[in-house]
Parts: structure tokens; C-alpha cells; sequence
């Protein structure tokens, strides 16, 4: 797989630059992005949801507009953000028609031709970042990645996106896909064991904040060295003794056995050598 390549920063301004929009969806990247976007100083134009109460509660946060029939939904703005499930996405392109009016979808897994029964002019716009609503996001910091139906769209995306942060990128649908499923691993397989960790630690009365140093020290050395180098502990050294005593006391944890037991023997023929 080619590298991802970064978008040129110096983007000239575009005539029809995207200056108002529109957000379809009040789930977590909804949130995060019309506030961003909103902070930014882009007017967010309204806020789309079958919620009315969650689409208002949204809407206050942005000084924006809320509404929950898409026959009402204003037909003036800028770009139109689909910022729902891919479900909820296969659904909404089947009932919206927005003409010459820039449509783009946020998943990391849907392929971006999915906007052509939306629009003429389309794209999509991927924060690359694990996103819940009450914790807050620095969006310089957030990795973007980019697509477009054609060059004039991706310059404007492009624009739009360099008002968050300075990491923007262009990724294909299938870069995207590959993308989306790595961080899966990276994220939320890594965060399923963590609560793993913490449920053992305090059920024998520890405090999971006493594995923090650890967690950090491996996230770091990821960083630095890349994960397969900075491998360690008794799967990596085939130290079968520990393996074995672990394994014992999860006995009364038999999924958590389980996952160990697959863990382990994957890291041990990784390093097979």
C-alpha cells in the first residue's frame, strides 16, 4: 500500500469556499465536529437529527439551528456532513437529494460512492481519533483524511479541514477501510483489554491507575521504536513456566483464559525465530 500523502499546504483559497454547514446526526463525531468546526468560526447552519431533543441540546452547544424532518432541513448551506452509523448512512442517502450541494460522510468503512445518490459534488472527511462526548478533543492534533469526487472538492475539503489541523490527508476508500480496521486493533481491541486489566486488578481490591506508567511507557515505546520492537514479556520469550501459572489462575476467568491463551500463542509465533 502506497504512503498516505500529504495534502499541500498551500491551498489556494477557493471561490466557493465551504463557509456554512450543515451536520446530519447528534452521535458522538457529530458533537465533536460541529464544535470544532463551530470554534473554528464556520456557522454551523443546523443540526439534523430524528432526536428533537437531542438535535436541540446539540444545536445550543454550536448557536445553531436544530430540526428533525429532513423536508425542512435548509437547502442553503455550504456542505452537508453525514455524521451517522453506516446504517443510518445507507438510510439517509436513500432519502436526500441535495443537487450541486457538497455532500460527505465521516466513516472510516463505507466507500465514498455511496454519496453519489446524495449529490453531484461529494467527498469524505475522516477524523482519525477515538471520540467520546464528554471527553474533550484537540482537533489540531487530529489526523484528517480526505477524498473527493473530483480536484476542485478536494481543495475544498481540503481548506475546510486545515481550519482543525494541520494533518491533513488524501486516503482512498479502500486506505481508508484498511485504516479503520487497524484502528480497531489500535484502539478498540487495546481498550477491551484494559478493561480486562482493571476488572482483575479490582476485583482482588487493586487500583487500575497503578498500571497507568505501564500503559504509558508501552504507547511510547510504540511511538518511538514501532509495537513489534518493543514486544516484551513471557509469550515474546516463550517462558512457557509463567505462561502456564497465568493460565491456572484464570481458570475461574475462562474468557479471559481464553483470550490469553489465543494472545500468547500468536505473539509466540510472531517471534518463532
Amino acid at each position: 500500500m502506497p504512503n498516505f500523502r500529504i495534502f499541500a499546504v498551500d491551498i489556494p483559497m477557493e471561490k466557493n469556499a465551504i463557509k456554512n454547514i450543515v451536520i446530519l446526526g447528534t452521535g458522538n463525531v457529530a458533537y465533536h465536529l460541529s464544535r470544532a468546526f463551530h470554534l473554528a468560526g464556520y456557522n454551523i447552519r443546523q443540526i439534523y437529527g430524528r432526536d428533537p431533543g437531542k438535535a436541540g441540546a446539540l444545536a445550543r452547544t454550536v448557536s445553531s439551528d436544530p430540526v428533525s424532518d429532513l423536508h425542512q432541513m435548509y437547502m442553503d448551506a455550504d456542505a452537508y456532513f453525514f455524521c451517522v452509523t453506516d446504517a443510518g448512512l445507507a438510510d439517509l442517502t436513500g432519502k436526500t437529494w441535495l443537487g450541486e450541494k457538497m455532500a460527505v460522510h465521516v466513516s472510516g468503512s463505507m466507500d465514498m460512492q455511496i454519496m453519489s445518490r446524495v449529490s453531484e459534488n461529494y467527498g469524505v472527511f475522516y477524523p482519525l481519533q477515538t471520540l467520546s462526548e464528554n471527553t474533550p478533543v484537540d482537533f489540531s492534533t487530529v489526523p484528517v483524511f480526505l477524498e473527493a469526487n473530483n480536484k476542485n472538492n478536494a481543495r475544498r475539503l481540503t481548506q475546510l479541514a486545515r481550519g482543525l489541523t494541520s494533518l491533513v490527508f488524501e486516503a482512498g476508500s479502500e486506505q481508508r477501510l484498511i485504516m479503520h480496521i487497524s484502528a480497531v486493533f489500535a484502539c478498540n481491541f487495546t481498550n477491551y483489554l484494559y478493561g480486562i486489566a482493571e476488572t482483575l486488578m479490582e476485583s482482588h481490591n487493586m487500583d487500575f491507575q497503578h498500571l497507568m506508567p505501564l500503559i504509558m511507557e508501552t504507547a511510547g515505546k510504540a511511538r518511538e521504536i514501532s509495537p513489534k520492537k518493543a514486544q516484551t514479556g513471557p509469550a515474546k520469550r516463550k517462558d512457557m513456566h509463567i505462561i502456564d501459572k497465568h493460565l491456572e489462575r484464570l481458570d475461574a476467568y475462562p474468557e479471559y483464559k481464553r483470550i490469553y491463551e489465543m494472545l500468547s500463542g500468536q505473539i509466540q509465533d510472531l517471534y518463532d525465530v
